[in-house]
């Protein structure tokens, strides 16, 4: 008698539970994702999303999309489109890594550094495809 009462006191107790329903906003090309390809995402530790495509690296703050990407005229872009890894050391500092190189966004000024992979540039870099940081 005893455990029938506990087990209806519980399903009567489990009854009034229930989850909330799960909401996903989906962001794609037609909200200024360079690409809907996503091969890494990171969220920072100033609250904004970082998303590496094969058509460049995207910043999500909740709203819009700024795109940064390869420019062939400046040293200071990417080094390439294709993004593959992405990390923020402790330091905040935000590295991407390429098809053609490692990269460290400077959040002061907006561009980024390079760290080999371009006109064969030495970086003590083994490969200049950058598939993962850790």
């Amino acid at each position: 008698m005893a455990r029938t009462l506990r087990i209806f006191w519980l399903l009567l107790f489990c009854s009034g539970l229930y989850a909330q329903p799960v909401r996903f906003d989906q962001l794609n090309v037609e909200h200024g994702l360079s690409q809907n390809t996503v091969n890494c995402i990171i969220k920072d530790s100033r609250g904004y999303l970082w998303i590496g495509t094969n058509d460049g690296l995207n910043r999500y703050d909740g709203y819009q999309f700024a795109v940064f990407r390869h420019l062939k005229q400046d040293s200071s872009s990417l080094s390439d489109n294709k993004v593959y890894a992405l990390l923020e050391d402790r330091a905040g500092r935000l590295w991407v890594g390429t098809k053609n190189g490692l990269n460290r966004y400077d959040r002061n000024k907006g561009c980024f550094m390079r760290f080999g992979g371009l006109h064969g540039r030495p970086a003590g870099l083994k490969d200049h495809f950058i598939r993962s940081i850790y």
